[in-house]
């Protein structure tokens, strides 16, 4: 899922500009996320800086899982347009908020192992069917705060718990030192027996200092 900066971006029309006529100087605008791409790429280079050792997938996973799925009014992101409220196909993972990426808590790290099997993404895509009612998943999360120990406990948020049930096992864990590692497993249960639009979920690890949130993405087919 990508990442959404909401960034503007304005030019004066393809003329040259007449400073005897002001209509020459009106500005276009458009938003969206491939514009909010520099933005990205930017806190994407700002983050080694700080962090020297982190990986690539260290600072993907920093940025994914601190964004914000509210605007700055804490209301849920709506189009431009017509001011109807959003699904993260619209907005992916949310708002990038650089200063909570660089004090993540927890990431999802993957390096070259992780990629033929079951990669450790910071987000959770699920297709269910006949065949694959039930699926189990696991994720790693590795401790990048200083300030140890810390307890982190899970909270599911789903809107559609009456189409999928989402069971995380364990519900806590306490990280010690830095750098320590410690993985949960998902269970992920259809109820429903029809056919419908993709549904979200999110799974959110949080403890007195840090707010650890990945995105989960139901899909059917053939049921």
């Amino acid at each position: 899922m990508a990442l959404s900066g909401n960034i503007l971006a304005a030019w004066i029309p393809n003329q040259p500009v007449n400073p005897k006529d002001p209509t020459m100087e009106t500005f276009q605008i458009e938003f969206g996320t491939s514009i909010s791409f520099s933005y990205v790429a930017t806190v994407t280079t700002l983050l080694p800086s700080t962090h020297p050792t982190w990986s690539l997938a260290t600072i993907r996973s920093a940025m994914l899982t601190t964004s914000s799925i509210l605007n700055n009014y804490d209301r849920p992101i709506v189009r431009n347009n017509d001011y109807e409220s959003q699904t993260p196909l619209a907005f992916g993972t949310g708002h990038v908020n650089p200063q909570r990426a660089l004090d993540p808590g927890l990431i999802y790290d993957a390096d070259v192992d992780d990629y033929p099997g079951n990669l450790n993404y910071p987000s959770i895509p699920t297709l269910f069917s006949h065949e694959r009612r039930i699926q189990v998943l696991k994720r790693t999360l590795t401790n990048v705060a200083e300030e140890t120990p810390e307890t982190y406990t899970v909270k599911v948020i789903s809107p559609k718990s009456n189409k999928v049930a989402i069971r995380v096992i364990p519900k806590k864990l306490t990280f010690k030192k830095i750098y320590q590692k410690y993985s949960y497993e998902v269970k992920l249960k259809s109820k429903f027996n029809g056919t419908t639009d993709v549904e979200y979920a999110y799974i959110v690890w949080e403890s007195e200092n840090h707010f650890v949130r990945i995105l989960v993405v139901f899909m059917w087919r053939n049921l």
